[in-house]
């Protein structure tokens, strides 16, 4: 299985979850995203990472409307900093 090799678990950047979840998370750019489940499965987990705009260009992120930012409080919830 080939999937991006900027997907990571919320809470653990180099272990992926090989299925679509709501605890991964893009770390691609420096602001990071949990992608939305069908996006998950079309690009992140699958050849066609290397297709996605913002695995081409981090400013492009705009241009992907079905990410949604890690907020800091949700990192506070789980213990990350």
């Amino acid at each position: 299985m080939k999937i991006c090799p900027c997907l990571g678990k919320v809470d653990d950047r180099d272990t992926p979850i090989l299925f679509p979840s709501q605890w991964s998370c893009c770390y691609r750019c420096t602001r990071e995203f949990t992608p939305e489940l069908a996006y998950q499965d079309r690009f992140c987990l699958t050849r066609d990472h290397a297709s996605c705009a913002l695995f081409i260009d981090c400013n492009q992120s705009s241009a992907i409307p079905v990410f949604k930012e890690i907020k800091p409080a949700r990192k506070r919830i789980l213990g990350l900093f």
